[in-house]
């Protein structure tokens, strides 16, 4: 059967927009949003996080639900079940919203000071400002799963947790994840105890 040129040329393209859509949908939100934790867990000589499907597919579904009311920052009410992080992102691509998103968590550091809320009355500290930091860095948490959908305000980009972190009774890491964070990110991390001096 004969195939015009012009035809072939046009499902050719189509092909390739199909290829790069999927590579910016989900495939593009898992390797950003892993590439975006797991680059400060390393450092703190945590594990990196595994990608959940499951975590993945409630993530992307509430960024959805969250974009159709305007993008607002609104945590589910499951949220106890798994760990939660939501970022509204103004400007750029979905992939800039996930790496914004990622780099915006990490820089409630600023507000944290270790050990943090366990011993909270001691430095200060408070889940309030730095609860997104805090999830994303919990030791025990070891798997995450991401969405991100449009909105009129830009995009609404959500992560789910498991297991969750930001327990009170339990501590973020280790004094050789914070002394592993003191070398490789020096002047980053503080604490106000003289046991853990950066």
């Amino acid at each position: 059967m004969y195939v015009p040129q012009s035809l072939t040329f046009l499902i050719g393209c189509s092909l390739v927009v199909m290829f790069v859509q999927i590579q910016q949908g989900e495939c593009g939100v898992k390797s950003l949003s892993l590439k975006g934790h797991n680059e400060h867990r390393k450092n703190a000589g945590l594990k990196k996080l595994k990608w959940s499907k499951k975590l993945a597919s409630g993530a992307q579904k509430f960024a959805k639900m969250l974009a159709g009311h305007g993008c607002k920052l609104m945590q589910s009410p499951l949220t106890g079940k798994y760990g939660e992080n939501l970022a509204v992102i103004k400007h750029g691509s979905a992939s800039e919203a996930v790496r914004k998103g990622c780099q915006q968590w990490y820089k409630e550091v600023k507000n944290y000071m270790y050990p943090g809320p366990r011993d909270y009355l001691g430095c200060g500290s408070d889940f309030g400002p730095t609860g997104y930091l805090t999830q994303l860095m919990w030791k025990e948490t070891t798997h995450v799963g991401c969405g991100v959908s449009k909105c009129s305000k830009g995009y609404m980009y959500v992560c789910r947790y498991s297991p969750p972190g930001n327990d009170v009774t339990k501590k973020l890491f280790d004094m050789k994840n914070y002394k592993k964070l003191c070398k490789s990110e020096p002047g980053v991390w503080k604490s106000c105890s003289p046991k853990a001096p950066c």
